[in-house]
């Protein structure tokens, strides 16, 4: 599996101009599992994101609020959401279980305001 991080790869210089230098997590398919779920409300403009070894995994929800954190080695992991917009608090779900060659479904999340 690829995984395109595409807002670390972006850089934006003081000049107004912006360079790319991908950056791209690789995982086998087989020892790597993927964390899923609902992030509301959608006017929250979060990002999800957790930390794998000394990588970030991260990525937004889309236009309904789904999400899908790919590429993850089997384990435990703290799920961060953050707010951009700062009416809501950032949470984090704690000791959520990776099992290679699975999706863990995470239902619906909702940030609270503050």
């Amino acid at each position: 599996m690829l995984d395109f991080n595409a807002e670390s790869s972006l850089h934006f210089r003081g000049n107004g101009s912006c360079s790319l230098t991908p950056v791209i997590r690789v995982m086998p398919v087989a020892t790597s599992g993927s964390i899923s779920g609902q992030l509301l409300p959608l006017d929250a403009s979060a990002k999800v994101w957790t930390v794998t070894g000394s990588d970030t995994a991260a990525t937004f929800p889309d236009e309904s609020g789904y999400f899908k954190l790919v590429a993850l080695p089997e384990g435990m992991y703290d799920i961060n959401f953050t707010a951009g917009n700062t009416i809501y608090a950032d949470t984090t779900a704690t000791g959520v279980d990776v099992t290679a060659s699975s999706n863990t479904k995470m239902g619906t999340i909702t940030l609270k305001e503050k």
